[in-house]
């Protein structure tokens, strides 16, 4: 163990994804901790939060520092049991945020490793934690935000309750959770190697740093408010703007030092002002004397606002940006922002160590590596085990001619649909725990008109017919999951706007208002359409993820799977599928819920499909599936 390593015997497996759990791991390897990242083979979530550049995601070079990489679906027996190998054989520590008791269900709960590692420590982030009623409930930073009490605080007076723009919850939570596991491992080596487990939600944390405004609450009925910059505690305290357009925070967080700012700002008089002179006396007084401080330092610069603070010792800060803090000085010295070599991008600029310990300083040995799995080899030879090759291939860029239809009509009989149905061309995709259903291009114009229309619509697929009493069938199962449903369609404005890559169809779809907003021909059928819960959005291009939130949605919910279903199989529903693919979610086709106006180029789609992007299931086999991997994910 080197000696700034401090945690080097420590070794931790961390199964968790995006950022809470993948935070803790980081804290505790920045200390030494050998870190295994174990990495779903598409790729953590977290790849995909934030900007990139070149194709790197920036994020992640920071989020998975210090770490090594393997590649293992868990939802694959086989993989399972390396991650078992791993935490029962190799791990001090195990972090995981599935919801509760999926772990269970694979044989990887903490009772089960413990059995075989008594000294292992599991760490289980989850929403809203192990036990209670709301234990089953998906769980991201924002809901804790949200339910812990921070935004019905946070924000202006007359404003909507504020959201933080970055993960708070989660950051809190990442904390806490190094804190708790050292705390564990203390305990297991002072008290005869019994490791624990630790339940930590993500809302709890957060809870317990808002103050004490519960038990304020409790004893006098108060209920805290948003109060802006200001703070119902003490009082100057706010953001101001000064005279050159930038900002500065203060706060009076005691007598003696609301009276330093009162000389700052060259009213040392202010001090024995009655209004001002004791902390009960500023508070009720508030806007006047926020006011005086306000009016100063507006006709002050930056500059001179800040020496005035620093010659009477009165506390004060610049608001910084990124842009300011990668080149201050102070900021620079102590290692808070660090230059790091980097294989991809040459340099990195990140946040330092969080702390500075005097003898085991820690530090940052790599930067995040990009390619998923880099590391599996090595980890895997350390337990005498060969590669495993990726459970799921990833698929031709949909760019490349392989994608293109083929004349294979002749290949697709009637003989054939069980082998498109049910088997595949290589290993099968699978659904995951979070699926998604997506339904394309479900309106009038495109299966028919609605009973009762006096309108014809030489558009529609004459599949659709026996495809809609099927799909939705399927519609109904989802919903009563909580499976979420995403329709995706396209309509002509009545303003006649850009339509996208359907304006060579314009006069054909607008000149009888097939599709003209809010006609007929662009409302959804009656038998599928959507319910309240559900989400619609309008499309320019064939791709249900073109030109609408489609993909910004499914990665907010964490969702692993798409469903397809909807028209055409040839068109919209395939380039839906294969970008689907092309972002490395599972993608099921449903082919009894699909449709297209050429039964030929229906089943040349789904052949097309099936052999290299896609599982073409049946709905009612998609409907076990969808019930077995929900009962899994809240079991």
């Amino acid at each position: 163990m080197s000696g700034d390593a401090a945690l080097g015997p420590i070794r931790v497996l961390d199964l968790s994804s995006l950022y809470a759990g993948p935070y803790i791991a980081t804290l505790l390897g920045d200390f030494g901790a050998d870190v295994v990242k174990v990495e779903h083979p598409r790729g953590d979530d977290a790849r995909r939060w934030g900007l990139s550049k070149a194709d790197i995601p920036l994020w992640w070079k920071t989020i998975s520092r210090n770490k090594r990489l393997i590649s293992l679906d868990l939802h694959d027996e086989a993989d399972r049991a390396v991650a078992r190998r791993l935490a029962v054989e190799w791990a001090d520590v195990v972090i995981e945020n599935f919801r509760p008791g999926r772990l269970e269900k694979w044989g990887l709960g903490y009772a089960d490793l413990a059995s075989e590692n008594p000294g292992l420590v599991m760490v289980r982030v989850t929403g809203f934690g192990q036990t209670g009623p709301y234990r089953d409930r998906p769980g991201f930073g924002t809901l804790a935000e949200a339910f812990a009490g921070f935004a019905a605080i946070t924000g202006e007076p007359d404003g909507p309750p504020t959201l933080p723009p970055f993960g708070l919850a989660d950051g809190v939570a990442a904390l806490t959770g190094a804190y708790a596991t050292m705390v564990a491992l203390y305990w297991r080596d002072t008290n005869g190697g019994r490791g624990q487990m630790i339940d930590l939600s993500l809302y709890e944390p957060l809870l317990s740093i808002l103050g004490p405004q519960v038990t304020e609450f409790t004893q006098t009925g108060v209920v805290q408010q948003r109060q802006g910059n200001r703070s119902g505690r003490t009082s100057p305290r706010n953001a101001y703007r000064t005279g050159d357009d930038r900002w500065v925070a203060l706060s009076g967080g005691t007598q003696q030092v609301a009276n330093r700012i009162m000389a700052a700002i060259g009213r040392p008089e202010l001090a024995e002002d009655p209004r001002f002179s004791t902390a009960a006396a500023r508070r009720a007084n508030a806007d006047e004397l926020d006011k005086i401080v306000a009016d100063w330092i507006a006709r002050t610069t930056q500059a001179d606002v800040l020496a005035a603070f620093e010659a009477v010792e009165a506390p004060i800060a610049p608001v910084n940006d990124a842009q300011s803090l990668a080149v201050d000085p102070h900021v620079r010295e102590r290692g808070s922002i660090v230059d790091l070599p980097d294989e991809d991008l040459g340099t990195v600029t990140t946040a330092g160590l969080i702390a500075k310990l005097s003898a085991t300083p820690g530090r940052i040995r790599h930067t995040g590596r990009v390619p998923v799995g880099a590391d599996t080899d090595s980890v895997l030879a350390e337990l005498g085990m060969g590669r495993r090759p990726s459970p799921l291939p990833v698929p031709p860029h949909p760019a490349t001619s392989s994608a293109l239809p083929r004349p294979w009509d002749d290949l697709v009989t009637d003989t054939d649909r069980q082998t498109i149905q049910r088997s595949a061309f290589g290993r099968r995709v699978g659904l995951g725990s979070r699926p998604a259903l997506v339904v394309i291009d479900a309106q009038n114009y495109m299966v028919g008109p609605p009973p009762g229309s006096t309108h014809d619509y030489p558009s529609a697929c004459p599949s659709a017919a026996p495809a809609l009493p099927v799909l939705r069938g399927l519609l109904d199962h989802a919903r009563s999951l909580g499976v979420p449903v995403f329709y995706t369609q396209w309509t002509v404005a009545p303003d006649g706007g850009d339509i996208g890559v359907y304006g060579r169809k314009r006069d054909l779809l607008t000149t009888q208002g097939w599709a003209l907003e809010g006609s007929e021909g662009a409302r959804i059928h009656d038998s599928v359409a959507p319910r309240p819960d559900d989400i619609v959005m309008v499309k320019k291009k064939p791709s249900g993820f073109h030109g609408t939130p489609l993909l910004g949605l499914l990665i907010d919910r964490g969702i692993d799977t798409v469903i397809v279903t909807g028209g055409a199989t040839s068109n919209c529903v395939r380039a839906t599928a294969i970008d689907s693919a092309s972002y490395n979610f599972r993608t099921i086709v449903v082919e009894d819920c699909v449709f297209d106006r050429i039964d030929v180029s229906h089943r040349i789609a789904l052949f097309d499909l099936d052999r290299q992007f896609a599982d073409v299931m049946l709905a009612d086999d998609v409907m076990v599936a969808l019930s077995t991997a929900v009962s899994g994910r809240t079991a």
